[in-house]
């Protein structure tokens, strides 16, 4: 990859992780605002409704404003710190290498970070109105919070694979350094559906102890949430996939070629977890096998290829 190429990615990755970064937690700002709407209009009135609608829209703004132009300065820093060696056309250091596998890794804890600061915000101001309702604000950004670090994470990972690619072609990785392929799933279930299905019971539970609960509320409050679970699990699932199909099947296909006899098959090492490690490997095991082909061919111009083969076979 040339020098303008290098630079160009850079600037491509960074435009892209500042853009969906933002698309992300707005469209969790939206969903964790609407989804107070439902879950206050099952435990409070509609007067103490109304007047929690109107003073936690402004807080949700200004969460997003404040915790969303710090965390976007706080990337952009690290990204810096991890990507420098890009553009210059060298190779990464130690420090740089493990600053750039560790990017998604960042992203995530940066975004929930935000958001649980943003929730811890949301709870201490309406414990003037009750500590129910504090802990309904909160517990709506809880959810919101844990959702969109998993998307954060996922896409971010997607975004920075090629980038991925080239730090892992400079040093192969002797260890995993991001989520595996059964955390990634865990973390799929738990943040893009678990967690959602969670509000769902809470909700059904105070449905049924308290009988003066308005049933339409809980049904409408259960019904966005198995709404918000069902599209955001399908989004993270799919995402998970792909991130976990996507090398896998680039090495099966560079196994299929050496099936076939081309030894010069290779794949592109973009993934920092154990798929990456079978990525390495599977170079390895190829550079091993024409290593083998070479000095059967060397030693076969000297005694023959028969007698070669025999020895090599024992």
């Amino acid at each position: 990859m040339t020098l303008d190429e290098r630079k160009r990615l850079v600037r491509s990755v960074s435009r892209r992780l500042v853009w969906e970064g933002w698309v992300a937690n707005i469209v969790g700002a939206a969903v964790v605002f609407i989804a107070v709407g439902f879950l206050i209009a099952v435990f409070f009135d509609a007067t103490e409704r109304d007047e929690l609608g109107r003073e936690n829209l402004p807080i949700i703004i200004a969460f997003g404003a404040v915790f969303g132009g710090l965390a976007t300065w706080l990337s952009q820093r690290r990204r810096h710190a991890a990507l420098d060696w890009l553009p210059e056309g060298r190779e990464p250091s130690a420090d740089e290498h493990r600053l750039t596998l560790g990017l998604p890794t960042f992203t995530a804890i940066l975004t929930a970070t935000a958001w649980t600061l943003g929730g811890l915000v949301g709870f201490l101001l309406n414990l003037d109105h009750s500590l129910g309702a504090a802990v309904v604000i909160g517990a709506a950004f809880w959810v919101g919070g844990e959702t969109t670090s998993a998307l954060a994470y996922l896409i971010s990972e997607r975004i920075l694979r090629p980038v991925t690619a080239l730090a892992l072609a400079a040093r192969e990785p002797d260890r995993t350094m991001g989520l595996g392929v059964r955390d990634r799933l865990l973390a799929a279930w738990s943040l893009g559906t678990g967690a959602p299905i969670l509000a769902v019971l809470v909700v059904g539970i105070v449905g049924i102890a308290d009988p003066s609960v308005d049933t339409e509320s809980v049904a409408g409050a259960c019904v966005f949430l198995g709404g918000v679970a069902w599209a955001v699990g399908l989004l993270v699932t799919v995402i998970t996939a792909r991130a976990i199909a996507d090398p896998l099947n680039s090495v099966r296909a560079a196994v299929g070629r050496v099936a076939e006899g081309d030894l010069e098959a290779t794949v592109a090492i973009d993934d920092a977890s154990e798929v990456g490690l079978l990525q390495a490997g599977f170079n390895r095991m190829a550079e091993g096998l024409r290593e083998r082909e070479r000095i059967r061919d060397l030693f076969g111009r000297h005694v023959g290829h028969e007698v070669a083969g025999e020895a090599l076979r024992e």
